[in-house]
């Protein structure tokens, strides 16, 4: 679920973005006009872009193991964990880098980009996408080092009926 709040966030942000491209800056001078105000969009774009993808394919191997009733390896639960974050911490650092580039009225209370940040920094900051526990967990559960009785056991399955 996570990871679809943040894709959907960052999808949001970069939809808002490009709608400010076409206004004119405080300066006189399109935003669109701007070569660094369009590299930052399509730096911005190919990030959420990357993570579309990554979150496809996390989704498409979690329909596999669900619909042939298999368990996750420990390896695959790193990974797993690893495409988690990497798809929020994605979002996040483009939803801050289209902010950045659309100026300081961004950051008024009423403006959705401001509130687009807000929600991408709290996302990240949840414990299965904090990035420093999440990337050590992954990496030692690909690595075959094994969990800590301190790291979030993985989700039962239910028996059926």
């Amino acid at each position: 679920m996570l990871g679809s709040v943040a894709l959907g966030s960052a999808e949001g942000a970069l939809e808002l973005a490009h709608d400010r491209l076409k206004t004119t800056a405080p300066w006189g001078v399109p935003r669109i006009d701007r070569v660094t105000s369009r590299v930052r969009w399509a730096n911005a774009s190919q990030d959420i872009r990357c993570a579309r993808l990554l979150y496809q394919e996390m989704l498409r191997r979690a329909i596999e193991k669900g619909e042939a009733g298999a368990e996750w390896t420990l390896e695959e639960q790193g990974q797993l964990d690893l495409d988690l974050a990497t798809t929020t911490h994605l979002c996040k650092n483009a939803v801050a880098s289209l902010l950045d580039g659309c100026g300081s009225s961004s950051f008024q209370l009423a403006d959705p980009l401001q509130r687009y940040q807000r929600d991408m920094t709290v996302l990240a900051s949840h414990l299965g996408n904090d990035w420093d526990v999440v990337v050590d967990r992954g990496a030692r559960l690909i690595l075959g080092l094994g969990r800590l009785p301190t790291d979030p056991l993985p989700p039962r399955r239910q028996a059926s009926r």
